[in-house]
């Protein structure tokens, strides 16, 4: 089984993923994720999961806002130094993956191909 992957994220995040998979061989399709939201308001598109990547506020604003606007199954995987603390404020329908590592993003990986793993089984 194949996932048809489409990666929103801002500007920024886009650029650093640009930069790390510059050959697009992992993200084929790589959207702006402020009109990818205009779209699921409008009924343009919608996904069947959604992976929502937080180390801050800001990204868990965005996922508390894909959780209200999209049907898809949403997985926060929250990082970084506060992860644990950032996860408890998380009130909204998900499944959650906390990972504190900051510079060894390896665990995480390994979580994620879990679970990737148990979608596509």
């Amino acid at each position: 089984m194949g996932f048809d992957v489409t990666v929103a994220g801002t500007e920024a995040a886009t650029r650093l993923l640009k930069v790390s998979d510059s050959d697009g061989y992992y993200a084929k399709k790589l959207v702006n994720l402020d009109k990818t939201m205009e779209d699921i308001i409008e009924k343009k598109s919608d996904f069947d999961i959604c992976f929502a990547f937080m180390h801050n506020d800001a990204g868990m604003t965005y996922a508390a806002t894909m959780s209200a606007l999209s049907q898809a199954k949403l997985y926060s995987i929250v990082f970084g130094r506060h992860a644990d603390e950032l996860a408890e404020t998380i009130e909204f329908e998900s499944e959650k993956i906390v990972s504190k590592d900051v510079h060894n993003p390896l665990r995480l990986k390994n979580r994620l191909d879990k679970v990737v793993e148990g979608i596509a089984a």
